[in-house]
């Protein structure tokens, strides 16, 4: 019985840690360190892709909530999907290193649907421009 026993548990260690490193893998975030600007690339534009939806995000800072984090999805609620989605660039509007942080929260490269949350730094506002290309 001892014999069965430590196979089954290392296969068991080995899975939860590939579950838990693969799923952060699907969903990258920006790294929103102390550069200039939070720009956020997502995938590789070729030449033959086209401009699928733009959306230039702006909220301001509020007083009682000092972090504002705000969810964009791309195709808006109303529209049907325009194509399938190759690359993704949110482009930080502040230069100032204190413009918003990108992260794709759902969907993406190869989906016909992405959301991108963005998150402010404490008491800043976002200004962030989105783009979405794909054929």
């Amino acid at each position: 019985m001892r014999h069965l026993f430590i196979p089954f548990f290392g296969a068991v260690t080995i899975a939860i840690i590939l579950h838990f490193t693969t799923a952060s893998a699907y969903y990258p975030q920006s790294y929103c360190g102390y550069n200039r600007s939070h720009n956020f690339f997502y995938g590789k534009k070729s030449l033959y892709d086209r401009l699928l939806y733009t959306n230039r995000t702006v909220r301001g800072a509020s007083p009682y909530n000092p972090v504002t984090r705000l969810d964009v999805q791309f195709p808006p609620k109303w529209q049907p999907p325009r194509g399938i989605i190759y690359y993704i660039e949110v482009l930080d509007n502040y230069r100032d290193g204190l413009g918003a942080c990108a992260t794709l929260s759902y969907g993406g490269i190869g989906r016909r649907n992405a959301t991108v949350t963005l998150m402010s730094n404490p008491n800043h506002p976002i200004d962030s421009t989105i783009n979405v290309y794909g054929k």
